[in-house]
C-alpha cells in the first residue's frame, strides 16, 4: 500500500514532464530560421538587383500591356509561316533558309497566334538559326504571342542552360528581361531550379562586362 501514492506521483510527473515537452517541441526552432535566411536567391531576383542598382528600377511589365514595342504580324507575315519554312527551322536547314532569303522570302513571319520563328528557335535552343534570322535576314526579336511570351521566355524555358543563346537575345534587346507573360512572369522564372547557381553567376558575369547598359524602360 506504501507505494501506490509513490506510483501516482511518479505518472504525475511524467504527464508534467511530457506536457514541458509538448510545449518546447512546437516552439520554432533556431535552425528554421537559418534555413530560411539561406534560401537561394532565384536569377529572376538577381536581375531586379541589377536594375535596381543601376537606377533603372524594377519594375516588370506585362507585354500584353506594351504598346510600339513589339512587331505586329500583317496578315502577309502570318500567310507566310507555312509548312516550308517551319520545317526549315525545325530541321536547323541553314541552306534552305538562306535560299528562302535571298529569293525574298518573308522570314519575319508568325502563325496566328503570335508563335514566331524566332520562338521556335530559341524554344529549340538553335542559336546558329537565331543568328541568321536576326544577323542576315533582319527579323526582330522583340516578338511575343498571344500568351505575352517572348524570345527570352522561350530560350530560358529549355531544358538545359544555353548562356549563348541568352547573352545574344540579351545584347539585342534586354528590356526582355523585365517583361512578363500572361501568367505574370518574367523569363528567368522559367529557368530550372537546379540551374540557378549557373544562371547567377551567369547574370553577375555580364553584369560586369556592361551587358545591361543600353537598356532603356519601356512604357
Amino acid at each position: 500500500m506504501s507505494a501506490l501514492p509513490h506510483r501516482i506521483l511518479s505518472l504525475s510527473t511524467k504527464k508534467k514532464a511530457s506536457k514541458v515537452d509538448d510545449t518546447s517541441s512546437n516552439r520554432p526552432h533556431s535552425s528554421s530560421k537559418n534555413e530560411a535566411k539561406e534560401q537561394p536567391r532565384s536569377p529572376h531576383q538577381a536581375v531586379l538587383d541589377v536594375f535596381v542598382a543601376k537606377d533603372t528600377g524594377n519594375a516588370v511589365r506585362p507585354t500584353l500591356s506594351v504598346d510600339n514595342f513589339f512587331v505586329k504580324h500583317t496578315e502577309e507575315q502570318i500567310k507566310a509561316y507555312d509548312v516550308q519554312v517551319i520545317q526549315a527551322v525545325r530541321a536547323q536547314d541553314m541552306n534552305q533558309l538562306k535560299n528562302m532569303h535571298k529569293a525574298g522570302r518573308q522570314l519575319q513571319c508568325a502563325n496566328k497566334f503570335g508563335e514566331s520563328l524566332i520562338h521556335m528557335a530559341c524554344r529549340r535552343g538553335f542559336v546558329d538559326v537565331v543568328r541568321f534570322l536576326v544577323d542576315e535576314a533582319g527579323v526582330s526579336v522583340r516578338v511575343r504571342d498571344d500568351y505575352g511570351r517572348t524570345a527570352l521566355h522561350d530560350a530560358c524555358w529549355t531544358s538545359e542552360p544555353n548562356e549563348e543563346l541568352v547573352e545574344y537575345l540579351i545584347r539585342q534587346c534586354p528590356e526582355l528581361l523585365l517583361m512578363s507573360d500572361k501568367r505574370g512572369n518574367a523569363p528567368f522564372e522559367y529557368v530550372r531550379r537546379e540551374h540557378w547557381g549557373q544562371w547567377r553567376r551567369f547574370l553577375a558575369q555580364k553584369e560586369n562586362e556592361n551587358i545591361f547598359k543600353h537598356i532603356s524602360v519601356v512604357g
